[in-house]
Protein backbone atom coordinates (compact mmCIF):
# COMPACT_ATOMS: atom_id res chain seq x y z
CA UNK A 1 0.00 0.00 0.00
CA UNK A 2 1.24 3.47 -0.77
CA UNK A 3 -0.17 6.69 0.63
CA UNK A 4 0.51 10.08 -0.89
CA UNK A 5 -0.75 13.62 -0.65
CA UNK A 6 -3.33 14.28 -3.33
CA UNK A 7 -2.26 16.88 -5.87
CA UNK A 8 -5.30 18.25 -7.58
CA UNK A 9 -5.59 21.11 -10.07
CA UNK A 10 -8.56 23.46 -9.67
CA UNK A 11 -9.73 26.23 -11.98
CA UNK A 12 -12.62 28.41 -10.90
CA UNK A 13 -15.10 29.34 -13.61
CA UNK A 14 -16.73 32.73 -13.90
CA UNK A 15 -20.17 31.18 -14.37
CA UNK A 16 -21.80 27.78 -14.24
CA UNK A 17 -21.49 25.88 -17.53
CA UNK A 18 -24.22 23.88 -19.22
CA UNK A 19 -23.17 20.36 -18.30
CA UNK A 20 -25.71 18.67 -20.53
CA UNK A 21 -24.53 20.59 -23.58
CA UNK A 22 -20.92 19.69 -22.85
CA UNK A 23 -21.87 16.03 -22.54
CA UNK A 24 -23.76 16.16 -25.83
CA UNK A 25 -20.82 17.84 -27.56
CA UNK A 26 -18.17 15.44 -26.18
CA UNK A 27 -19.94 12.18 -25.24
CA UNK A 28 -16.78 10.07 -25.37
CA UNK A 29 -14.92 12.29 -22.93
CA UNK A 30 -17.85 13.03 -20.58
CA UNK A 31 -20.13 9.97 -20.36
CA UNK A 32 -21.27 10.37 -16.73
CA UNK A 33 -23.51 13.24 -15.61
CA UNK A 34 -24.61 13.28 -11.96
CA UNK A 35 -27.14 16.06 -11.54
CA UNK A 36 -28.85 17.58 -8.54
CA UNK A 37 -32.11 18.25 -10.35
CA UNK A 38 -34.72 18.99 -7.69
CA UNK A 39 -36.08 18.08 -4.29
CA UNK A 40 -35.04 19.58 -0.93
CA UNK A 41 -32.33 22.22 -1.10
CA UNK A 42 -30.05 20.20 1.17
CA UNK A 43 -29.94 17.41 -1.41
CA UNK A 44 -29.44 19.46 -4.55
CA UNK A 45 -26.08 21.04 -3.89
CA UNK A 46 -23.66 19.56 -6.44
CA UNK A 47 -23.83 18.57 -10.08
CA UNK A 48 -20.85 16.73 -11.55
CA UNK A 49 -19.88 15.88 -15.11
CA UNK A 50 -17.04 13.34 -14.96
CA UNK A 51 -14.30 13.12 -17.59
CA UNK A 52 -12.92 9.64 -18.15
CA UNK A 53 -9.39 8.48 -18.83
CA UNK A 54 -9.65 7.03 -22.34
CA UNK A 55 -6.39 5.11 -21.88
CA UNK A 56 -7.52 3.28 -18.73
CA UNK A 57 -9.35 0.00 -19.26
CA UNK A 58 -12.65 -0.13 -17.33
CA UNK A 59 -13.25 -2.85 -14.77
CA UNK A 60 -16.46 -4.75 -15.49
CA UNK A 61 -18.33 -7.54 -13.75
CA UNK A 62 -20.09 -9.97 -16.08
CA UNK A 63 -22.37 -12.86 -15.22
CA UNK A 64 -19.94 -15.48 -16.51
CA UNK A 65 -16.89 -14.48 -14.46
CA UNK A 66 -15.98 -12.74 -11.24
CA UNK A 67 -13.05 -10.70 -9.97
CA UNK A 68 -14.58 -7.23 -10.13
CA UNK A 69 -14.58 -6.61 -6.40
CA UNK A 70 -11.08 -8.01 -6.03
CA UNK A 71 -9.73 -5.77 -8.80
CA UNK A 72 -11.41 -2.70 -7.33
CA UNK A 73 -10.10 -3.47 -3.85
CA UNK A 74 -6.60 -3.94 -5.22
CA UNK A 75 -6.65 -0.58 -6.99
CA UNK A 76 -7.96 1.14 -3.88
CA UNK A 77 -5.26 -0.45 -1.71
CA UNK A 78 -2.50 0.57 -4.11
CA UNK A 79 -3.65 4.18 -4.46
CA UNK A 80 -4.34 5.52 -0.98
CA UNK A 81 -4.50 9.32 -1.00
CA UNK A 82 -4.31 11.83 1.84
CA UNK A 83 -6.83 14.54 1.09
CA UNK A 84 -6.53 18.16 2.31
CA UNK A 85 -8.92 18.79 5.18
CA UNK A 86 -10.07 22.14 3.84
CA UNK A 87 -10.73 21.04 0.25
CA UNK A 88 -14.15 22.58 -0.62
CA UNK A 89 -15.23 20.31 -3.50
CA UNK A 90 -16.75 16.80 -3.36
CA UNK A 91 -14.47 15.23 -6.00
CA UNK A 92 -10.71 15.12 -6.51
CA UNK A 93 -10.43 12.41 -9.13
CA UNK A 94 -11.12 8.71 -8.84
CA UNK A 95 -13.64 6.35 -10.39
CA UNK A 96 -17.24 6.31 -11.52
CA UNK A 97 -18.65 3.09 -10.11
CA UNK A 98 -21.88 1.39 -11.16
CA UNK A 99 -23.18 -1.42 -8.96
CA UNK A 100 -26.18 -3.30 -10.32
CA UNK A 101 -28.41 -5.52 -8.22
CA UNK A 102 -26.98 -8.40 -10.25
CA UNK A 103 -23.64 -7.90 -8.52
CA UNK A 104 -25.11 -9.98 -5.68
CA UNK A 105 -24.46 -13.11 -7.79
CA UNK A 106 -20.72 -12.48 -7.39
CA UNK A 107 -21.05 -12.43 -3.59
CA UNK A 108 -23.77 -15.01 -2.95
CA UNK A 109 -23.14 -17.56 -5.68
CA UNK A 110 -26.17 -19.63 -4.72
CA UNK A 111 -28.64 -16.92 -5.75
CA UNK A 112 -30.88 -17.63 -8.73
CA UNK A 113 -31.18 -14.23 -10.40
CA UNK A 114 -32.74 -13.20 -13.67
CA UNK A 115 -30.52 -13.06 -16.73
CA UNK A 116 -28.68 -9.73 -17.05
CA UNK A 117 -29.74 -7.13 -19.59
CA UNK A 118 -27.89 -7.66 -22.85
CA UNK A 119 -24.61 -5.72 -23.12
CA UNK A 120 -25.02 -4.35 -19.59
CA UNK A 121 -22.44 -5.33 -16.96
CA UNK A 122 -23.45 -6.43 -13.47
CA UNK A 123 -21.10 -3.71 -12.25
CA UNK A 124 -18.40 -1.46 -13.63
CA UNK A 125 -15.74 1.07 -12.72
CA UNK A 126 -14.38 3.73 -15.03
CA UNK A 127 -11.31 5.82 -14.21
CA UNK A 128 -12.23 9.52 -14.02
CA UNK A 129 -9.28 11.85 -13.36
CA UNK A 130 -11.27 15.06 -13.86
CA UNK A 131 -14.70 16.66 -13.54
CA UNK A 132 -16.70 19.82 -14.10
CA UNK A 133 -18.52 20.66 -10.87
CA UNK A 134 -21.31 23.11 -10.04
CA UNK A 135 -22.06 24.10 -6.43
CA UNK A 136 -25.69 25.23 -6.47
CA UNK A 137 -25.55 26.58 -2.91
CA UNK A 138 -22.62 28.90 -3.56
CA UNK A 139 -23.49 29.63 -7.20
CA UNK A 140 -19.98 28.65 -8.22
CA UNK A 141 -18.35 26.19 -10.59
CA UNK A 142 -14.91 24.81 -11.30
CA UNK A 143 -12.80 22.42 -13.32
CA UNK A 144 -10.93 19.78 -11.32
CA UNK A 145 -8.22 17.52 -12.71
CA UNK A 146 -5.34 15.40 -11.51
CA UNK A 147 -3.00 17.00 -14.08
CA UNK A 148 -2.67 20.62 -15.14
CA UNK A 149 -2.53 19.62 -18.81
CA UNK A 150 -5.95 18.05 -18.51
CA UNK A 151 -7.38 21.35 -17.26
CA UNK A 152 -6.32 22.98 -20.51
CA UNK A 153 -8.05 20.29 -22.59
CA UNK A 154 -11.22 20.74 -20.54
CA UNK A 155 -11.17 24.51 -20.97
CA UNK A 156 -10.87 24.07 -24.73
CA UNK A 157 -13.82 21.68 -24.70
CA UNK A 158 -15.89 24.15 -22.72
CA UNK A 159 -15.10 26.88 -25.20
CA UNK A 160 -15.94 24.66 -28.18
CA UNK A 161 -19.27 23.71 -26.66
CA UNK A 162 -20.09 27.42 -26.25
CA UNK A 163 -21.26 26.77 -22.72
CA UNK A 164 -20.90 30.39 -21.71
CA UNK A 165 -23.53 31.50 -24.21
CA UNK A 166 -27.03 32.23 -22.86
CA UNK A 167 -29.12 29.10 -23.06
CA UNK A 168 -31.67 29.09 -25.87
CA UNK A 169 -34.95 27.24 -25.48
CA UNK A 170 -35.99 24.72 -28.14
CA UNK A 171 -38.49 26.15 -30.60
CA UNK A 172 -41.19 23.62 -29.64
CA UNK A 173 -41.92 20.29 -28.00
CA UNK A 174 -42.31 18.72 -31.43
CA UNK A 175 -39.90 15.90 -30.70
CA UNK A 176 -42.23 14.72 -27.90
CA UNK A 177 -45.46 14.84 -29.89
CA UNK A 178 -44.73 11.54 -31.58
CA UNK A 179 -43.76 9.82 -28.33
CA UNK A 180 -46.20 7.24 -26.98
CA UNK A 181 -45.62 5.98 -23.46
CA UNK A 182 -46.84 2.76 -21.91
CA UNK A 183 -46.37 1.28 -18.45
CA UNK A 184 -46.29 -2.23 -17.04
CA UNK A 185 -49.59 -3.78 -15.94
CA UNK A 186 -50.48 -2.14 -12.59
CA UNK A 187 -51.91 -5.41 -11.27
CA UNK A 188 -48.46 -6.98 -11.44
CA UNK A 189 -47.16 -4.15 -9.27
CA UNK A 190 -50.02 -4.51 -6.78
CA UNK A 191 -49.34 -8.23 -6.40
CA UNK A 192 -45.65 -7.51 -5.84
CA UNK A 193 -46.56 -5.08 -3.03
CA UNK A 194 -48.65 -7.77 -1.35
CA UNK A 195 -45.81 -10.27 -1.58
CA UNK A 196 -43.20 -7.99 -0.07
CA UNK A 197 -45.50 -7.25 2.88
CA UNK A 198 -45.47 -10.96 3.63
CA UNK A 199 -41.67 -11.05 3.34
CA UNK A 200 -41.30 -8.12 5.73
CA UNK A 201 -43.73 -9.55 8.30
CA UNK A 202 -41.89 -12.87 8.14
CA UNK A 203 -38.60 -11.12 8.88
CA UNK A 204 -37.01 -12.24 5.61
CA UNK A 205 -36.23 -8.67 4.50
CA UNK A 206 -36.22 -5.18 5.97
CA UNK A 207 -36.66 -3.20 2.78
CA UNK A 208 -37.68 -3.90 -0.81
CA UNK A 209 -37.41 -1.55 -3.78
CA UNK A 210 -40.15 -1.93 -6.37
CA UNK A 211 -40.54 -0.17 -9.69
CA UNK A 212 -42.73 -0.14 -12.76
CA UNK A 213 -41.14 0.02 -16.17
CA UNK A 214 -42.13 2.78 -18.61
CA UNK A 215 -41.61 2.24 -22.32
CA UNK A 216 -41.56 4.89 -25.03
CA UNK A 217 -42.03 4.48 -28.77
CA UNK A 218 -41.51 7.41 -31.12
CA UNK A 219 -42.48 7.84 -34.75
CA UNK A 220 -39.62 10.30 -35.31
CA UNK A 221 -35.99 10.81 -34.22
CA UNK A 222 -35.63 11.76 -30.56
CA UNK A 223 -33.66 14.70 -29.25
CA UNK A 224 -32.32 13.20 -26.03
CA UNK A 225 -30.79 16.46 -24.84
CA UNK A 226 -34.19 18.16 -25.04
CA UNK A 227 -35.95 15.22 -23.36
CA UNK A 228 -33.48 15.33 -20.48
CA UNK A 229 -34.06 19.05 -20.08
CA UNK A 230 -37.82 18.55 -20.23
CA UNK A 231 -37.75 16.05 -17.37
CA UNK A 232 -35.34 18.11 -15.28
CA UNK A 233 -37.57 21.19 -15.55
CA UNK A 234 -40.82 19.45 -14.68
CA UNK A 235 -42.38 20.01 -18.09
CA UNK A 236 -45.58 18.34 -19.16
CA UNK A 237 -46.61 17.26 -22.60
CA UNK A 238 -49.83 16.05 -24.15
CA UNK A 239 -50.50 12.84 -26.01
CA UNK A 240 -51.35 9.19 -25.44
CA UNK A 241 -49.93 7.78 -22.25
CA UNK A 242 -48.48 11.11 -21.13
CA UNK A 243 -47.60 11.57 -17.45
CA UNK A 244 -49.22 14.62 -15.87
CA UNK A 245 -47.80 14.53 -12.36
CA UNK A 246 -44.53 16.24 -11.67
CA UNK A 247 -41.96 13.87 -10.22
CA UNK A 248 -38.44 15.28 -10.43
CA UNK A 249 -35.94 13.48 -8.18
CA UNK A 250 -33.43 15.34 -6.06
CA UNK A 251 -30.60 13.32 -7.59
CA UNK A 252 -30.46 12.14 -11.17
CA UNK A 253 -27.94 10.68 -13.58
CA UNK A 254 -27.61 10.65 -17.36
CA UNK A 255 -25.41 7.84 -18.64
CA UNK A 256 -25.67 6.94 -22.35
CA UNK A 257 -25.86 3.19 -22.62
CA UNK A 258 -23.00 3.08 -25.11
CA UNK A 259 -20.76 4.33 -22.30
CA UNK A 260 -21.17 1.11 -20.29
CA UNK A 261 -20.60 -1.33 -23.14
Amino acid sequence: MRSQQAEVQVRQLTQAPDLLRLQERFPQQYPFLLDSAGGPKALRRYSLLLRIDADAEPIRAQADHDGFLQQLSQWQAENQLTLPEDFPWPFMGGWFIYLGYELARHIETGLALADPIQNTPDAGAWRCPAAVIIDHHRDSACLIAEQAELLEHMQEELDQASLHEPESEPASDACLHGLTLSVDDPEHYRQAVKRIKDYILAGDVFQVNLSRAWHGISDRPLDFEFITRAFSRNRRWSGAGSPHRRNTPALAARIPRRSTQ
